[in-house]
Protein backbone atom coordinates (compact mmCIF):
# COMPACT_ATOMS: atom_id res chain seq x y z
CA UNK A 1 0.00 0.00 0.00
CA UNK A 2 1.53 3.50 -1.02
CA UNK A 3 3.24 5.12 2.28
CA UNK A 4 3.25 1.51 3.83
CA UNK A 5 6.88 2.36 5.01
CA UNK A 6 5.85 5.13 7.23
CA UNK A 7 4.33 4.88 10.60
CA UNK A 8 0.95 6.19 10.04
CA UNK A 9 0.78 4.32 6.68
CA UNK A 10 1.28 1.02 8.28
CA UNK A 11 -0.97 1.75 11.00
CA UNK A 12 -3.27 2.05 8.66
CA UNK A 13 -2.45 -0.84 6.02
CA UNK A 14 -3.20 -2.94 9.46
CA UNK A 15 -6.63 -1.35 10.54
CA UNK A 16 -7.71 -2.06 6.57
CA UNK A 17 -6.14 -5.34 7.25
CA UNK A 18 -8.52 -6.41 10.63
CA UNK A 19 -11.50 -4.62 9.11
CA UNK A 20 -10.84 -6.99 6.13
CA UNK A 21 -10.71 -10.13 7.67
CA UNK A 22 -13.23 -9.36 10.32
CA UNK A 23 -15.51 -8.96 7.16
CA UNK A 24 -14.15 -12.35 5.93
CA UNK A 25 -15.19 -14.05 9.14
CA UNK A 26 -18.57 -12.41 8.98
CA UNK A 27 -19.23 -13.20 5.35
CA UNK A 28 -18.06 -17.27 6.36
CA UNK A 29 -20.75 -16.82 9.13
CA UNK A 30 -23.20 -15.65 6.53
CA UNK A 31 -22.11 -18.51 4.38
CA UNK A 32 -22.95 -20.88 7.33
CA UNK A 33 -26.05 -19.23 8.02
CA UNK A 34 -27.22 -19.59 4.36
CA UNK A 35 -26.28 -23.11 4.13
CA UNK A 36 -29.02 -23.88 7.22
CA UNK A 37 -26.98 -24.48 9.67
CA UNK A 38 -28.15 -23.46 13.64
CA UNK A 39 -26.63 -21.49 16.03
CA UNK A 40 -24.83 -24.68 17.24
CA UNK A 41 -22.80 -27.06 14.69
CA UNK A 42 -22.09 -30.33 16.44
CA UNK A 43 -21.66 -28.32 19.88
CA UNK A 44 -19.48 -26.05 18.94
CA UNK A 45 -21.06 -21.97 18.05
CA UNK A 46 -21.62 -21.32 14.33
CA UNK A 47 -19.41 -18.19 14.62
CA UNK A 48 -16.41 -20.25 15.81
CA UNK A 49 -16.74 -22.06 13.19
CA UNK A 50 -16.85 -19.40 10.74
CA UNK A 51 -13.68 -17.96 12.47
CA UNK A 52 -11.62 -21.30 12.14
CA UNK A 53 -12.70 -20.99 8.34
CA UNK A 54 -10.76 -17.40 8.13
CA UNK A 55 -7.83 -18.13 9.97
CA UNK A 56 -7.60 -21.47 7.01
CA UNK A 57 -8.01 -18.24 4.68
CA UNK A 58 -5.52 -16.48 5.96
CA UNK A 59 -2.78 -18.89 6.60
CA UNK A 60 -2.95 -20.61 3.38
CA UNK A 61 -2.56 -16.99 1.20
CA UNK A 62 0.07 -15.31 3.47
CA UNK A 63 2.40 -18.44 4.08
CA UNK A 64 2.39 -19.54 0.48
CA UNK A 65 3.46 -15.41 -0.60
CA UNK A 66 5.61 -15.49 2.91
CA UNK A 67 7.48 -18.76 1.90
CA UNK A 68 7.88 -17.22 -2.16
CA UNK A 69 9.59 -14.29 -0.89
CA UNK A 70 11.80 -16.05 1.35
CA UNK A 71 12.99 -18.14 -1.97
CA UNK A 72 13.83 -14.78 -3.42
CA UNK A 73 15.19 -13.19 -0.54
CA UNK A 74 19.11 -13.61 -1.34
CA UNK A 75 19.97 -12.28 2.50
CA UNK A 76 17.56 -14.80 4.11
CA UNK A 77 19.07 -17.71 2.26
CA UNK A 78 22.56 -16.76 2.77
CA UNK A 79 21.76 -16.41 6.53
CA UNK A 80 19.77 -20.07 6.17
CA UNK A 81 22.59 -21.81 3.98
CA UNK A 82 25.90 -20.28 5.21
CA UNK A 83 28.77 -22.39 5.53
CA UNK A 84 31.83 -20.96 7.77
CA UNK A 85 31.60 -18.54 10.67
CA UNK A 86 32.80 -15.71 8.61
CA UNK A 87 29.77 -15.75 6.10
CA UNK A 88 27.37 -16.96 8.68
CA UNK A 89 28.52 -14.05 10.65
CA UNK A 90 28.16 -11.54 8.11
CA UNK A 91 24.67 -12.88 6.94
CA UNK A 92 23.40 -12.77 10.79
CA UNK A 93 24.38 -8.92 10.71
CA UNK A 94 22.61 -8.08 7.28
CA UNK A 95 19.39 -10.19 9.23
CA UNK A 96 19.10 -7.29 11.09
CA UNK A 97 19.50 -4.50 8.68
CA UNK A 98 20.56 -4.79 5.06
CA UNK A 99 21.69 -1.67 4.16
CA UNK A 100 21.40 -2.24 0.66
CA UNK A 101 17.81 -3.24 0.37
CA UNK A 102 15.04 -2.88 3.02
CA UNK A 103 12.71 -6.19 2.87
CA UNK A 104 9.95 -5.01 0.09
CA UNK A 105 7.59 -8.29 0.82
CA UNK A 106 7.97 -7.74 4.57
CA UNK A 107 6.27 -4.08 3.87
CA UNK A 108 3.45 -6.10 1.91
CA UNK A 109 2.68 -9.36 3.88
CA UNK A 110 3.39 -8.21 7.52
CA UNK A 111 0.55 -5.43 7.63
CA UNK A 112 -2.40 -8.54 6.40
CA UNK A 113 -1.19 -10.73 9.53
CA UNK A 114 -0.88 -7.83 12.08
CA UNK A 115 -4.40 -7.10 10.94
CA UNK A 116 -5.60 -10.71 11.26
CA UNK A 117 -3.64 -10.97 14.88
CA UNK A 118 -5.99 -7.60 15.94
CA UNK A 119 -9.13 -9.15 14.29
CA UNK A 120 -8.23 -12.80 16.01
CA UNK A 121 -8.45 -10.81 19.51
CA UNK A 122 -11.47 -8.44 18.69
CA UNK A 123 -12.84 -11.71 17.79
CA UNK A 124 -11.82 -13.92 20.70
CA UNK A 125 -15.53 -14.27 22.40
CA UNK A 126 -15.76 -16.79 19.23
CA UNK A 127 -12.60 -19.07 20.22
CA UNK A 128 -13.54 -22.27 21.36
CA UNK A 129 -12.92 -22.08 25.20
CA UNK A 130 -15.16 -24.42 26.48
CA UNK A 131 -13.02 -27.07 24.71
CA UNK A 132 -9.40 -26.20 26.10
CA UNK A 133 -8.72 -28.13 29.27
CA UNK A 134 -6.92 -25.04 30.72
CA UNK A 135 -6.76 -21.04 29.67
CA UNK A 136 -3.08 -21.71 29.64
CA UNK A 137 -2.62 -21.92 25.47
CA UNK A 138 -5.52 -19.26 25.44
CA UNK A 139 -3.32 -16.64 26.93
CA UNK A 140 -0.10 -17.63 25.21
CA UNK A 141 -2.06 -17.25 21.96
CA UNK A 142 -3.26 -13.66 23.38
CA UNK A 143 0.18 -12.30 24.33
CA UNK A 144 1.52 -13.62 20.89
CA UNK A 145 -0.79 -11.43 19.19
CA UNK A 146 -0.09 -8.75 21.38
CA UNK A 147 3.68 -8.87 21.08
CA UNK A 148 3.48 -9.32 17.56
CA UNK A 149 0.66 -6.41 17.36
CA UNK A 150 3.13 -3.88 18.64
CA UNK A 151 6.20 -5.24 17.94
CA UNK A 152 6.03 -5.82 13.97
CA UNK A 153 5.57 -2.29 13.47
CA UNK A 154 8.13 -0.86 15.15
CA UNK A 155 10.65 -3.84 12.81
CA UNK A 156 9.41 -3.26 9.78
CA UNK A 157 8.72 0.60 9.52
CA UNK A 158 12.65 1.15 11.22
CA UNK A 159 14.08 -1.50 9.31
CA UNK A 160 15.34 -3.33 12.14
CA UNK A 161 15.35 -7.62 12.20
CA UNK A 162 12.55 -6.99 9.64
CA UNK A 163 13.21 -10.57 7.63
CA UNK A 164 12.80 -12.02 10.73
CA UNK A 165 9.34 -10.80 10.60
CA UNK A 166 9.28 -12.42 6.99
CA UNK A 167 10.26 -15.91 8.65
CA UNK A 168 7.55 -15.80 11.04
CA UNK A 169 5.30 -15.27 8.60
CA UNK A 170 5.94 -18.26 6.98
CA UNK A 171 5.34 -20.27 9.95
CA UNK A 172 1.40 -20.11 9.30
CA UNK A 173 2.23 -22.79 6.74
CA UNK A 174 1.38 -25.38 9.14
CA UNK A 175 -1.25 -23.57 11.10
CA UNK A 176 -3.48 -25.05 7.31
CA UNK A 177 -3.36 -28.28 8.38
CA UNK A 178 -3.96 -27.12 12.35
CA UNK A 179 -6.93 -25.12 11.25
CA UNK A 180 -8.11 -28.02 8.95
CA UNK A 181 -7.22 -30.74 11.68
CA UNK A 182 -9.97 -28.45 13.71
CA UNK A 183 -12.46 -28.45 10.74
CA UNK A 184 -12.59 -32.07 10.51
CA UNK A 185 -11.78 -33.02 14.14
CA UNK A 186 -14.78 -30.89 15.08
CA UNK A 187 -17.23 -31.99 12.44
CA UNK A 188 -16.69 -35.68 13.60
CA UNK A 189 -13.82 -37.19 11.15
CA UNK A 190 -11.36 -37.81 13.68
CA UNK A 191 -10.95 -41.22 12.65
CA UNK A 192 -11.11 -41.11 8.73
CA UNK A 193 -8.14 -40.96 6.51
CA UNK A 194 -8.42 -37.46 6.01
CA UNK A 195 -7.86 -36.20 9.36
CA UNK A 196 -4.59 -38.85 9.69
CA UNK A 197 -3.83 -36.93 6.34
CA UNK A 198 -4.05 -33.57 7.60
CA UNK A 199 -2.94 -34.40 11.33
CA UNK A 200 0.58 -36.07 9.82
CA UNK A 201 1.09 -33.16 7.42
CA UNK A 202 0.69 -30.44 10.33
CA UNK A 203 3.05 -32.71 12.42
CA UNK A 204 5.97 -32.71 9.80
CA UNK A 205 5.72 -28.93 8.89
CA UNK A 206 5.22 -27.73 12.44
CA UNK A 207 8.43 -29.89 12.78
CA UNK A 208 10.25 -28.58 9.68
CA UNK A 209 8.86 -25.34 9.55
CA UNK A 210 8.59 -24.15 12.82
CA UNK A 211 11.08 -26.04 14.91
CA UNK A 212 13.87 -26.82 12.86
CA UNK A 213 13.84 -24.09 10.74
CA UNK A 214 14.15 -21.91 13.40
CA UNK A 215 17.79 -23.28 14.08
CA UNK A 216 19.40 -21.04 11.54
CA UNK A 217 17.51 -18.08 12.86
CA UNK A 218 18.76 -18.75 16.57
CA UNK A 219 22.30 -19.01 15.24
CA UNK A 220 22.21 -15.80 13.54
CA UNK A 221 20.85 -14.47 17.00
CA UNK A 222 23.77 -15.92 18.46
CA UNK A 223 26.38 -14.78 16.10
CA UNK A 224 25.11 -11.26 15.40
CA UNK A 225 22.82 -10.61 18.68
CA UNK A 226 19.84 -7.91 17.98
CA UNK A 227 19.71 -6.90 21.19
CA UNK A 228 23.65 -6.03 21.09
CA UNK A 229 23.72 -4.01 18.19
CA UNK A 230 24.82 -0.27 18.18
CA UNK A 231 23.81 3.17 16.66
CA UNK A 232 27.38 3.06 15.16
CA UNK A 233 26.57 0.19 13.19
CA UNK A 234 22.80 0.57 12.35
CA UNK A 235 22.13 4.43 12.40
CA UNK A 236 18.67 5.14 14.05
CA UNK A 237 18.06 2.91 16.30
CA UNK A 238 17.60 3.24 19.98
CA UNK A 239 18.18 1.55 23.07
CA UNK A 240 14.62 0.67 23.54
CA UNK A 241 14.74 -0.94 20.15
CA UNK A 242 17.54 -3.11 20.74
CA UNK A 243 15.76 -4.27 24.03
CA UNK A 244 12.32 -5.15 22.29
CA UNK A 245 14.41 -7.12 20.06
CA UNK A 246 14.65 -9.73 22.80
CA UNK A 247 10.69 -10.53 22.19
CA UNK A 248 12.20 -12.54 18.72
CA UNK A 249 13.35 -15.23 20.60
CA UNK A 250 9.56 -16.01 22.34
CA UNK A 251 7.70 -16.94 19.34
CA UNK A 252 10.69 -19.82 19.37
CA UNK A 253 9.64 -20.45 23.00
CA UNK A 254 6.07 -20.53 22.48
CA UNK A 255 6.70 -22.99 19.43
CA UNK A 256 8.92 -25.75 21.64
CA UNK A 257 6.57 -25.52 24.20
CA UNK A 258 3.59 -25.85 21.44
CA UNK A 259 6.08 -28.14 19.41
CA UNK A 260 6.27 -30.68 22.73
CA UNK A 261 2.47 -30.92 22.76
CA UNK A 262 2.75 -31.26 18.72
CA UNK A 263 5.05 -34.59 18.98
CA UNK A 264 3.18 -36.49 22.59
CA UNK A 265 0.13 -36.23 20.81
CA UNK A 266 0.93 -37.32 17.11
CA UNK A 267 2.82 -40.43 19.24
CA UNK A 268 -0.53 -40.57 21.81
CA UNK A 269 -2.30 -40.91 18.18
CA UNK A 270 0.12 -43.53 16.92
CA UNK A 271 -0.39 -45.23 20.17
CA UNK A 272 -4.36 -45.06 20.18
CA UNK A 273 -4.06 -46.79 16.44
CA UNK A 274 -1.90 -49.81 17.53
CA UNK A 275 -4.40 -50.46 20.01
CA UNK A 276 -7.22 -50.16 18.33
CA UNK A 277 -5.98 -52.68 15.51
CA UNK A 278 -4.22 -55.05 18.17
CA UNK A 279 -7.27 -54.93 20.18
CA UNK A 280 -9.31 -55.94 16.82
CA UNK A 281 -6.67 -58.75 16.39
CA UNK A 282 -7.29 -59.94 19.87
CA UNK A 283 -10.75 -60.17 19.58
CA UNK A 284 -10.75 -61.90 16.18
CA UNK A 285 -8.66 -64.89 17.88
CA UNK A 286 -10.58 -64.85 21.14
CA UNK A 287 -13.76 -65.24 18.75
CA UNK A 288 -11.85 -68.36 17.23
CA UNK A 289 -10.92 -69.52 21.17
CA UNK A 290 -6.97 -68.79 20.65
CA UNK A 291 -6.99 -66.08 23.34
CA UNK A 292 -8.99 -65.30 26.64
CA UNK A 293 -7.53 -61.51 26.64
CA UNK A 294 -6.52 -58.98 24.87
CA UNK A 295 -3.78 -56.46 25.30
CA UNK A 296 -3.44 -52.71 25.08
CA UNK A 297 -0.96 -50.21 24.23
CA UNK A 298 -0.13 -48.30 27.14
CA UNK A 299 3.44 -46.63 26.40
CA UNK A 300 2.05 -43.17 25.00
CA UNK A 301 -0.83 -41.26 27.04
Amino acid sequence: MPGVETGPGFTAACAFYCVLLVGVWALCLAALIAAGYEDTIEDVPRGTWALKLQNLIHHAVISTMAIAALLSDEVVLDAISCGDVTACQEAAALMIRDPASASISTFALAPVTVGYMAADVLLISQWNMKAAKSNTESMLMVVHHLLSVVCWPVAIVLDFCSRYVLILLSYEFSSIFLAVNWLLSTAGYKKGPAYLVSGFLFTIFFILVRLIGALPQLRAMWLAPPWLASSANYPGIYSWMTCASMALVVPHVLNFFWGYKVITGALALVCVKKTENKDEKDQDEADKGLITESSTCSSVE
